[in-house]
């Protein structure tokens, strides 16, 4: 599982719709395509494929495998080298192929809805950021749709107290 660090994210919004895609796709694939993970992972074996996981995520990512969620990206937040983009260092992520699946993390857990800031990204469309939970819920699922939580990377723990 590549993720997409906070620059990496600036970069991918700037991105023509079609670079986009193409992106997402290598996600997908998980191939490295323009990313590169600057902090250390953890290969761990999930459904017979090893994918590499931020070491802060490895426990909550495995909580939602077990809670039968399907991820397609997360990071555990970084500290940017780009000044402009420092405050996104805080930020960890979860991004969710299926609607229906980051509906089921709200649930799950409950503190997302006050401490979270949701994020949609489709290929064709215009990218939306900085969605409410109630937004997020009501959303209608669209065929491409990439759905991503953003949370303080300091929550990180307290998201794993809820299992």
């Amino acid at each position: 599982m590549d993720t997409l660090s906070q620059y990496e994210t600036i970069m991918f919004m700037d991105m023509d719709l079609t670079s986009q895609y193409e992106q997402m796709q290598m996600i997908e694939l998980g191939t490295k395509g323009y990313l590169e993970n600057d902090h250390p992972t953890v290969e761990v074996l999930h459904c017979n494929e090893l994918i590499n996981i931020d070491v802060d995520m490895v426990e909550l990512i495995q909580q939602l495998w077990d809670k039968n969620l399907q991820t397609t990206a997360c990071c555990q937040g970084n500290d940017s080298p780009h000044q402009s983009i420092d405050f996104l260092a805080e930020y960890a992520y979860i991004s969710f192929r299926i609607h229906d699946h980051i509906l089921k993390f709200i649930d799950e857990y409950p503190i997302t809805k006050h401490i979270g800031v949701f994020d949609i990204l489709n290929p064709i469309e215009p990218i939306m950021t900085m969605l409410k939970t109630d937004d997020i819920i009501q959303h209608k699922q669209r065929h491409g749709n990439l759905y991503s939580v953003r949370f303080n990377k300091e929550y990180i723990p307290i998201l794993l107290g809820y299992e």
